[in-house]
């Protein structure tokens, strides 16, 4: 059920995409204000599963429960993870250790020996959450921070979330040399923490014109190359072919 948590969760999401940071932050502030759990990812030892991991109703984090595909279980499961997004986490991140598994363990492909694979789905036995967390208003506060130059309270929202995501014999608290050395940091950290949950998808299209993170994507894939510039008319979908025939004054997008 929606909470006055997750409407503030949601209008800071929204207010962040739209490039409103000011607001992004304010309503972030009325979220955290009502929850701002973490789980301790410190605390689990051996693989997650619904015996020592909050299954979703019941998980701290979480403030509004949405799912993918009308909340089909498993709904593309089978995602693997990028070099990029490995060498970010590194090993001794525990959403690495407890949220990822190597392809020779996983069912998707035995002899995959190479790859890792997004697996926290499969270990819970749930569809995935991609709704509005506490995670995610703690690193919206970030970038409101570094937005407007104030790099170590941006590094401390950073380092609160962090903090639960390293055993204490691993965790180093990151420290930024600028405003925009701050920034960088906190979209590495949305990787991190979001990786698989459809929001970095929105962070590529909402930062890809911006010089300091534009790229230009690639997979292979079957022997096929395929790529997505940021210039690229991908990042949109095109208006349905039914809509343009209901009402021939909507013009085509790109």
């Amino acid at each position: 059920l929606p909470s006055k948590a997750s409407a503030y969760g949601e209008l800071a999401r929204c207010y962040l995409y739209m490039g409103d940071y000011a607001n992004a932050d304010a309503y972030a502030d009325s979220a955290l204000a009502l929850n701002s759990q973490l789980n301790d990812l410190s605390t689990i030892t051996g693989s997650i599963s619904s015996a020592n991991y909050p299954v979703r109703k019941n998980d701290p984090e979480i403030l509004l429960s949405k799912v993918v595909i009308q909340g089909v279980a498993y709904s593309s499961t089978a995602m693997r993870l990028s070099d990029t997004l490995l060498k970010e986490l590194g090993k001794k991140d525990l959403r690495y250790q407890l949220f990822t598994q190597n392809g020779a363990a996983a069912v998707y492909d035995p002899a995959d020996t190479a790859s890792y694979y997004f697996a926290k789905d499969v270990f819970l036995g749930e569809s995935r959450n991609i709704g509005p967390s506490v995670p995610e208003m703690m690193l919206i506060k970030a970038e409101y921070y570094a937005r407007n130059n104030q790099p170590a309270d941006a590094m401390t929202w950073v380092n609160k979330l962090r903090m639960k995501r390293f055993k204490a014999t691993d965790y180093v608290a990151l420290t930024a040399s600028s405003a925009d050395d701050a920034l960088k940091i906190v979209i590495q950290e949305r990787d991190r923490e979001f990786f698989c949950r459809n929001i970095r998808w929105w962070d590529m299209r909402r930062l890809k014109d911006d010089s300091r993170f534009s790229e230009t994507l690639t997979r292979t894939i079957m022997g096929t190359t395929y790529t997505l510039a940021p210039s690229s008319n991908r990042y949109v979908f095109p208006i349905a072919a039914w809509n343009l025939q209901l009402n021939p004054e909507i013009e085509p997008n790109p």
